[in-house]
């Protein structure tokens, strides 16, 4: 079931969004580099996909629905545009509109098995390196009956 979830997901952001580097599992890729000249194991832009905690409720006869989350992080390197200096207003509204464009191809999409994904936090933050992270968590439920 999880790795099910997983390939659906990947497969529909490699399917929908266009120049994306690499799309992986998130098992800590961005929280491994502690300073600047240290190397992501990533190349930028990616797209890493967390499966969070899924909460079971019993529903008799050997069946459960679980309530989910996962959790979508773009990583965007913003270094080429320190070095360029100067205004970088609009490659930060291009990576804004990345990370739209990212949450349009995931809101509504309904894994196998499950309810639509459900955006339920989003935000943005910075990690050493000059990455800018992109994050939103989406909501799902899930089931093991027999549709």
């Amino acid at each position: 079931m999880m790795e099910q979830l997983f390939k659906d997901i990947r497969d529909r952001i490699v399917e929908k969004t266009e120049g994306v580097n690499w799309v992986d599992e998130d098992y800590g890729q961005l929280d491994e580099v502690e300073t600047v000249e240290d190397t992501y194991p990533v190349p930028f832009p990616c797209i890493l996909i967390d499966i969070q905690d899924i909460e079971w409720a019993d529903l008799g006869r050997g069946f459960q629905r679980g309530k989910g989350g996962v959790l979508i992080r773009l990583a965007i390197d913003c270094n080429d545009e320190l070095i360029q200096g100067g205004d970088s207003s609009e490659q930060a509204i291009e990576r804004m509109e990345f990370a739209s464009e990212l949450h349009r191809t995931l809101q509504g999409f309904a894994p196998s098995g499950t309810t639509p994904l459900v955006r339920k936090k989003s935000r943005m933050y910075s990690i050493p390196g000059d990455i800018k992270v992109y994050e939103m968590e989406y909501g799902f439920s899930v089931s093991d009956l027999k549709q």
